[in-house]
């Protein structure tokens, strides 16, 4: 992973024992936090090792991961700032010790960020998102070619009452995917907390995601092993008119083209209250998808999934759903292999434009669903209370296969491939579906 340590070699003695301790000098002046060794015998044979942990012998703190010359190695908050720096974004990043911005002012993320950021496993806290619109997150913008990996974000956001612009797009980790970008963010938690309201003002629309605000069209997105443990909100006053989309996802606020996610999940709530005739949406991974392709595999969210809008003549769309809130405009759906675990999911209007779903909660188009499952005492429908969703369903449908909460702790219901989950034992862990916790990556 580390492209300075790619290459490095060290020849062993001739019928070295690959079981005895052996060692290997980097000649680096730092340590790498973690490492993958490949043997190459002499008949040509490849011997390719699992990752492993640095261990220094003489007891020295380890160090990061660098990256190319070309890099630029972030070790405190005013080096992290550099991000920001517009001469910047195409550069190479790489933590090298964990980064609080609790004392650094108003965060301005960089505008068009299209390097590779290493986040080496370390953590990044205080970050407040404070802006009242625009493209606000980690990184504000992110465009063609950005890779974003390997850290953990805590976040917040601290936003003034009735001062709301009419477009925002906030996210943990990017406000904004721009415009035919190709982008890659993998093994990226996100803990914390959005609070968007009370917002008052009428001409706006805001789309928010525990990773990701919006992704442009013509973009290719692609989220792997990613974390969210974010609980989001809004509560949106009391103003009328303004037919804008307020939509809300717990990985994606909204896709407008090529989304996967893979082997990611959403641990937090997100509960909305609105009082206006607009269109309200939320989703445990994805608020909203408007064309190009979705894929989402081998996930899961957790958290409850609330939408309500009081308003009584609302006609717009109120839309909640345990993975997928809307895809009425996406020509290419595919759920496979993917949990709803959600306690609530409820779309709550004064108006009969409700809809309420344990998987996905408006689609049409074409739909694939292959090994899915969800809670089967899992509350949806349009009050407050909802009702209990007891129905069977199946592996193959947008309900999933409802299965009861004492079968989701039994292993064999996330790994076993004729009808559970299949889910990869290499990737997840599975040690505390006995104590009723949910899977966790490795």
């Amino acid at each position: 992973r580390d492209a300075a340590m790619q290459g490095r070699t060290a020849t062993l003695a001739s019928k070295t024992a690959i079981s005895t301790t052996w060692s290997m000098t980097t000649g680096l002046d730092y340590t790498p936090k973690s490492f993958i060794v490949t043997l190459l015998a002499n008949d040509g044979t490849y011997y390719v090792s699992e990752v492993l942990a640095a261990v220094v012998s003489s007891g020295t703190a380890l160090q990061a991961l660098n990256v190319t010359n070309a890099g630029i190695r972030i070790s405190n908050p005013d080096e992290f700032a550099l991000l920001g720096d517009s001469e910047k974004k195409d550069k190479d990043f790489a933590l090298s010790s964990d980064i609080d911005l609790a004392d650094s002012g108003a965060w301005d993320g960089p505008d068009g960020y299209s390097g590779h950021f290493y986040g080496n496993g370390y953590t990044i806290t205080g970050l407040v998102l404070d802006k009242t619109g625009g493209d606000t997150g980690l990184f504000d913008k992110v465009s063609d070619g950005a890779v974003i990996q390997d850290f953990t974000v805590v976040v917040s956001t601290k936003l003034p009452v009735e001062a709301r612009t009419a477009a925002s797009h906030f996210g943990g980790v990017v406000g904004l995917v721009n415009g035919s970008a190709t982008i890659w963010v993998k093994d990226v938690q996100v803990k914390g907390t959005l609070d968007y309201g009370p917002v008052n003002v009428t001409n706006c629309f805001l789309l928010a995601g525990g990773i990701i605000g919006e992704i442009s069209p013509g973009s290719d997105v692609t989220l792997e092993r990613c974390v969210t443990n974010i609980n989001i909100s809004l509560d949106a006053g009391n103003v009328i008119g303004g037919g804008f989309t307020l939509g809300f996802g717990g990985l994606v606020g909204k896709a407008f083209s090529t989304l996967n996610i893979k082997q990611c999940y959403a641990a937090g709530n997100i509960m909305l209250n609105h009082n206006a005739s607009k269109t309200l949406i939320a989703g445990g991974l994805v608020g909203q998808k408007y064309g190009g392709s979705l894929t989402i595999e081998e996930s899961y969210a957790s958290g409850n999934i609330i939408a309500k809008n009081i308003y009584g003549s609302n006609n717009q769309n109120i839309i909640a759903a345990g993975l997928l809130g809307d895809a009425t405009s996406s020509p290419n759906i595919t759920i496979r292999k993917s949990a709803a675990l959600n306690e609530k999911v409820l779309a709550i209007t004064g108006s009969s434009y409700s809809k309420s779903g344990r998987l996905v909660g408006m689609a049409n188009g074409t739909a694939t669903y292959q090994n899915n499952r969800a809670r089967l005492d899992m509350y949806t429908g349009y009050t407050d209370e909802g009702t209990l969703n007891d129905a069977s369903g199946s592996l193959t449908t947008v309900a999933g296969l409802g299965t009861s909460l004492e079968d989701f702790k039994l292993k064999a219901t996330w790994t076993t491939g004729s009808d559970g989950l299949a889910w990869d034992e290499t990737v997840w862990d599975f040690s505390g579906l006995s104590q009723g916790k949910w899977p966790t990556l490795k």
